[in-house]
């Protein structure tokens, strides 16, 4: 791996993929191009240190895509490493488990199956509306009813 690329414990995407032998850079891509170009990958790789849970993440999941990522804030509650994607800090089992999706559809397949329930049982409009409604009538309720 190329030297000097780990700035303040960040994970740099430059070391996996010359560890995977990725030279090429990705650059951006429009927003309408999107699910045509994320069909082409077997994982999602969220690198970010400092997001508390990156909504791209969650986007991958939901479309059943495995996501490899930093084990940091709240994505690695998320990310049940071997199950659901895999999360770790150390970027040499990162690259691992990025090589071992990109050689193993069936691995990449079982993966993103369990990514898309964890996300649905946890990100779902269907949950966010519950949690919410039985919030706010616990604070709007009194002992004999709603509130007046």
């Amino acid at each position: 791996m190329s030297s000097g690329s780990n700035v303040e414990g960040k994970i740099v995407y430059d070391d996996l993929r010359e560890w995977l032998g990725y030279a090429e850079r990705l650059g951006e891509v429009r927003n309408v191009d999107v699910p045509e170009f994320i069909s082409r990958y077997r994982f999602f790789f969220h690198s970010c240190r400092y997001t508390s849970l990156g909504l791209a993440a969650c986007e991958a999941m939901m479309i059943g895509m495995p996501v490899v990522a930093t084990a940091t804030t709240e994505l690695a509650t998320v990310i049940r490493s071997g199950v659901n994607g895999y999360a770790d800090t150390n970027r040499k089992a990162l690259a691992e488990a990025m090589e071992a999706l990109i050689h193993d559809r069936d691995l990449a397949l079982r993966w993103g199956a369990a990514a898309r329930e964890t996300a649905l049982r946890r990100f779902s409009i269907d949950r966010f509306v519950r949690e919410w409604s039985a919030v706010l009538a616990g604070v709007t309720s009194t002992p004999h009813g709603p509130a007046a």
